[in-house]
C-alpha cells in the first residue's frame, strides 16, 4: 500500500511538474506575440487550445479554414496571429510580404506540417518526395536535374498524349451522358489526370478512365483524408469514432506504396534492358540515382508516388472547379462555347497553335485557381526574427500565406466572389483598370520551391477543357451540394455532378 502511495506521488509529481512546464511556455509564447493584432482566445480552455474548438466548430459547419481566416483578415488586417493549440499561426495576405517570405528570403517549409503529409498516422506517405524533402540541398539536387522534364517546350511534345487521353475520357463521357443520369466530374477528371501522369512521366499505362473500381484514386484520396484529419484535428487518432477509419487509410496506404514498387520495379527493368526515352522523368530519376549514388530505392518510390498525386489532384479539382464556376455563369459559358467552336471547331487533335488562340480558355481556367486554388495555403517557418507590415514577426513563427484569402482580397482583385476570366485577358477594359500584381497570383506557389509541374497542369487542363466544351453542353446538377471541402487540397464536396448533353 505504501509503495502504491508512493508512486501515485511520483506520478502526481510529474504530472504537476509538466502542467507547469506547460503553462509557463504557453505563457511565453503568447508573450512574445502579443504585440500582433488577431482574434483574442477567452478563458482557461482557449489559453491551452488557443482556437482549436472554434475551428474545429466551424468546420463541423461544412466550411473551409480559408473561409474563417478570411472574415479573421478583414477584422485584424494583413497581418495578424491566432493561436492553434500551443503554436502562433501568423496570416498574411499583403503582397511585399509574400514576397518576403517565399522569394527574398525563402524561408523553409515549415517541418512538423510536411511531415504530415509525408508521414501521415506513421505510415510513409510521400515520404522524402520533391514535395516534402526538408534538405534544402537535397531538394535542390534532384528540382535541379528534374526540371528539364517539365520546361514547356519538352511538354509540348506531349501534346498526343493530352490529346489521347482527353479523347478516351470524351468517349466515356459520351456512353455515361445516354444513361440520363448525372455525372460527377471530379471522379472522372482525376482518373484522366492519373492517366496522363502514368503515361508522360512514367510511361505507364494504368487505365484509370476505364476502372471501374478506380483503386488507385481511392488510395491516393485516402492519403489526402489522413493528412486533413491530422492538421485539423491533431486529436483524431485518439478519438474512438475515427479508429476504423484510420485502420482504413493505413492499409490503403500500404497498399498504395506496394503497388507502387511492383510497377517502379518493373520499370527499372525496362529501363536497364531497353533505356527508356531520356525526357520521361522516370528515366531521368533513374539515371540520376545510378550516377549520383545520392538516391535510394525509397526516395524513388517516394518520388514516383508524389508525382502521381500531383499530378492527379490539382488538375482534377481545378478542372472541376472550372465547370462548377461554368455552370453558374451562363454569360461566361456562353463565351467560351464561342472561343472554342471558333478555333476547335470539330477537330479532334489540339495543337500548340490551337493553345495560344484559345485566350479565353487559359483565362477561364486561371480564374478558376483564382477563386479555388488547388492548394489553398503555403505553410513557411521563420528561422530569423523579420520585420512584415512594420511588424515584428519572432524568430521560428509558422508563416501561413494563403492564397485563398489573396484571391478574395478586394485590393487585389475587384470584385473578389465574382467569377470574371477577362482579369486574365491583357487587353480586356476590365484587367486594363484592374491589373494583377507580381506576387498575388501564385496558385502554383512563388520562390524556389514552387510546384514543378505547373506547366504540365495548365497545358493539361487547358487541352481537357476545351475538349469538354467542344463536345458537350451541360447543366449541374441542382440536388447536389455546392460545399467545398479542404483535404489538404480544395475540392467540391459532390464532385461537381452535371448531366452532359453531347453536341454532335
Amino acid at each position: 500500500m505504501r509503495f502504491f502511495i508512493r508512486e501515485l506521488k511520483v506520478l502526481g509529481a510529474i504530472f504537476l511538474s509538466t502542467f507547469a512546464y506547460t503553462t509557463f511556455k504557453i505563457y511565453l509564447l503568447r508573450r512574445k506575440y502579443k504585440h500582433l493584432p488577431g482574434p483574442k482566445t477567452k478563458g482557461i480552455l482557449e489559453f491551452y487550445f488557443g482556437h482549436y474548438f472554434t475551428i474545429n466548430k466551424y468546420l463541423s459547419q461544412g466550411n473551409i479554414i480559408g473561409q474563417l481566416q478570411l472574415q479573421w483578415s478583414k477584422e485584424f488586417g494583413q497581418v495578424y496571429v491566432y493561436q492553434f493549440l500551443n503554436e502562433m499561426v501568423c496570416i498574411t495576405n499583403e503582397e511585399e510580404s509574400i514576397k518576403t517570405i517565399l522569394i527574398d528570403k525563402n524561408f523553409p517549409k515549415k517541418e512538423n506540417i510536411y511531415q504530415i503529409v509525408a508521414y501521415p498516422f506513421g505510415q510513409r506517405f510521400m515520404g522524402k518526395g520533391l514535395v516534402t524533402e526538408l534538405n534544402y540541398e537535397k531538394w535542390r539536387q534532384r528540382r535541379s536535374f528534374l526540371n528539364h522534364c517539365f520546361k514547356k517546350s519538352v511538354l509540348i511534345e506531349s501534346l498526343n498524349e493530352f490529346n489521347s487521353k482527353g479523347d478516351i475520357l470524351i468517349e466515356k463521357l459520351l456512353k455515361l451522358s445516354s444513361e440520363d443520369k448525372s455525372i460527377q466530374m471530379l471522379n472522372e477528371f482525376s482518373c484522366m489526370a492519373l492517366d496522363v501522369i502514368a503515361k508522360i512521366a512514367f510511361d505507364l499505362n494504368t487505365n484509370s478512365i476505364n476502372d471501374r473500381e478506380m483503386k488507385l484514386n481511392k488510395y491516393i484520396s485516402l492519403g489526402f483524408e489522413a493528412i486533413t484529419m491530422l492538421m485539423n484535428d491533431p486529436f483524431s487518432q485518439l478519438k474512438p469514432s475515427k479508429l476504423n477509419k484510420i485502420k482504413e487509410i493505413k492499409s490503403s496506404i500500404v497498399k498504395l506504396r506496394k503497388y507502387s514498387v511492383e510497377i517502379f520495379n518493373q520499370k527499372i527493368k525496362d529501363f536497364e534492358e531497353s533505356n527508356l526515352a531520356s525526357k520521361t522523368m522516370l528515366s531521368t530519376l533513374l539515371k540520376h540515382a545510378k550516377t549520383s549514388n545520392q538516391l535510394d530505392f525509397e526516395t524513388l518510390i517516394d518520388d514516383f508516388i508524389t508525382f502521381f498525386i500531383a499530378g492527379q489532384e490539382t488538375t482534377a479539382n481545378a478542372l472541376s472547379f472550372c465547370i462548377f464556376e461554368l455552370g453558374q455563369n451562363e454569360r461566361v459559358l456562353k463565351k467560351l462555347n464561342e472561343e472554342v467552336k471558333t478555333v476547335l471547331g470539330q477537330k479532334t487533335e489540339i495543337t500548340n497553335d490551337d493553345l495560344n488562340k484559345l485566350v479565353y480558355t487559359t483565362a477561364v481556367f486561371k480564374e478558376s485557381m483564382r477563386k479555388w486554388p488547388p492548394v489553398p495555403a503555403v505553410n513557411r517557418r521563420a528561422p530569423e526574427d523579420v520585420l512584415i507590415c512594420d511588424k515584428l514577426i519572432p524568430k521560428n513563427a509558422w508563416f501561413y500565406v494563403p492564397q485563398f484569402i489573396i484571391g478574395r482580397n478586394e485590393k487585389y482583385f475587384p470584385k473578389p466572389n465574382e467569377f470574371i476570366p477577362e482579369r486574365f485577358i491583357s487587353d480586356d477594359e476590365f484587367s486594363k483598370e484592374n491589373r494583377i500584381t507580381s506576387y498575388t497570383y501564385f496558385p502554383f506557389s512563388l520562390g524556389p520551391r514552387n510546384c514543378i509541374g505547373q506547366n504540365f497542369a495548365m497545358l493539361e487542363g487547358r487541352v481537357i477543357l476545351a475538349k469538354f466544351i467542344q463536345n458537350f453542353d451541360f447543366e449541374l446538377d441542382p440536388n447536389q451540394s455546392l460545399i467545398i471541402d479542404e483535404w489538404t487540397t480544395l475540392r467540391p464536396r459532390d464532385g461537381v455532378k452535371v448531366y452532359l448533353k453531347p453536341k454532335f
